[in-house]
């Protein structure tokens, strides 16, 4: 076995670990396959927030099976993580790992078969389909550093995703996610810092640092009302000391709950322009009764509060956000209040989501559900008002200089600091351009 391919679905978590399993792959003498040529690994790494990712997940490994009959196929993420009644109609001749040392022994076992080692020569195999779930024992006992080890650099990309914290023990009533990765886990400062320096040597100019609940790097729990309030935030701690790195032209940040939003982190913010001004901030609903029966740790006010002091003291920051709607129970008056906090924010980009019951969930059991019609409507219409914002946005740097990490060439495009694509096709440049350069362009259109 020396050819392999993996599928990625889903977060910036998953795509992380995906560059992970092909590191592991690599060093151990697999190639990736060309394009239409024979498979021997075809791995798949799965996601299923929602029904749709899982339905997706499923489809995409039997397409897999059916595309190379003959390789073995590997299922991981966190499909195999969670409800098993959503694994029964998965290929029966896939081979499931559901945590990644689980994962780590299957590969091991298969690089053993591929070249004649018997198992025990290289690490102890698991011939489980399904890992044992949170109340067991054996999750108490996982070593606490990442079993595949920091990255070298991350393939394919302009951009490197740093992962430093996994798991979430929040429980928002519409999310499954701390049933699949209920364990919090934190990666240590001195791997971080580390990691960071080598993917920066290897040419990435910006990092983009993601977990599960990136706030919570460096705690015990997600859960705010069990912090220690005693004790500095680790979070801005970690930042200065990773924006010190030499030739990181940009560190962002994927994901923050509004309470992450501390004075002493807008002051990071403030002190190092590195650290690029674009917040994505969940909002996921702008009324306060709809926020209780998510669970939500913020309120409609907190929010807004939170947004307006960014807004004051950074330059007119990219705040970005995700947004549910049709959450049941929701009401016009509801629906309409998160329209009104959109429109106060200015968001420079909304991500809507039709709600859409989760098995698992406690939202999925909770009445009165909202008519699939009126979902559509209010989609609809938030998908009209985040055209607008974005336009408004957007225009308030047209004649003004923007820095421009290029993702491609042809035609040369890349996400400025504040994350919008930048179409450069017109600029002038004095030598031909390549993918990851930092060019620094005039706004026109």
């Amino acid at each position: 076995m020396k050819r392999f391919i993996i599928h990625t679905l889903g977060c910036k978590v998953n795509q992380y670990e995906s560059c992970q399993i092909e590191q592991w792959l690599r060093s151990h003498g697999f190639c990736p396959a060309a394009p239409g040529s024979p498979v021997d690994l075809a791995v798949i790494n799965t996601c299923c927030v929602t029904r749709t990712a899982a339905s997706k997940s499923r489809q995409a490994a039997r397409k897999l099976r059916k595309q190379y009959p003959s390789a073995i196929l590997l299922i991981t993420g966190c499909l195999p993580a969670g409800p098993l009644e959503e694994t029964a109609d998965l290929p029966k001749t896939a081979v499931l790992a559901a945590d990644k040392n689980q994962l780590l022994d299957t590969l091991h076992s298969l690089f053993a078969q591929s070249n004649h080692i018997k198992p025990d020569e290289t690490s102890k195999t698991t011939n489980s389909r399904k890992i044992k779930h949170k109340n067991d024992l054996c999750l108490q006992e996982f070593d606490s550093c990442d079993p595949f080890g920091p990255l070298q650099s991350f393939s394919g990309q302009t951009r490197a995703f740093l992962k430093i914290q996994d798991g979430c023990d929040v429980w928002c009533t519409y999310c499954i996610v701390p049933k699949i990765r209920s364990r919090i886990w934190s990666k240590p400062l001195d791997v971080i810092l580390e990691e960071a320096q080598t993917l920066t040597a290897a040419g990435h100019k910006e990092i983009v640092l993601t977990g599960i609940f990136l706030g919570a790097w460096g705690r015990p729990t997600a859960r705010r009302k069990y912090w220690d309030i005693s004790q500095p935030n680790p979070l801005p701690s970690l930042l200065k000391q990773l924006l010190a790195i030499p030739n990181l032209i940009r560190l962002r940040l994927s994901s923050l709950e509004p309470a992450d939003v501390t004075d002493e982190l807008i002051e990071v913010y403030q002190q190092y322009p590195n650290l690029v001004p674009h917040l994505h901030l969940p909002l996921q609903s702008g009324s306060d009764a709809i926020l209780k029966r998510m669970a939500r740790q913020y309120t409609s006010e907190e929010f807004l509060r939170i947004c307006r002091k960014l807004q004051e003291r950074l330059d007119r920051p990219a705040i970005t956000t995700d947004i549910i709607v049709g959450f049941p129970g929701e009401t016009e008056e509801d629906f309409e209040k998160t329209v009104e906090i959109c429109r106060q924010v200015g968001f420079a980009k909304m991500h809507i989501f039709p709600f859409s019951p989760r098995r698992g969930t406690a939202a999925a059991r909770m009445k009165p559900p909202v008519p699939a019609g009126i979902i559509r409507r209010r989609a609809e219409k938030l998908q009209e008002l985040d055209k607008e914002l974005q336009e408004t946005f957007r225009r308030q740097f047209l004649g003004q200089t923007v820095r421009v990490i290029l993702e491609q060439t042809n035609p040369p495009a890349g996400r400025c600091d504040r994350y919008f694509m930048v179409d450069c096709s017109a600029a002038k440049a004095n030598s031909p351009l390549a993918a990851g350069q930092v060019v620094y362009v005039t706004l026109t259109d």
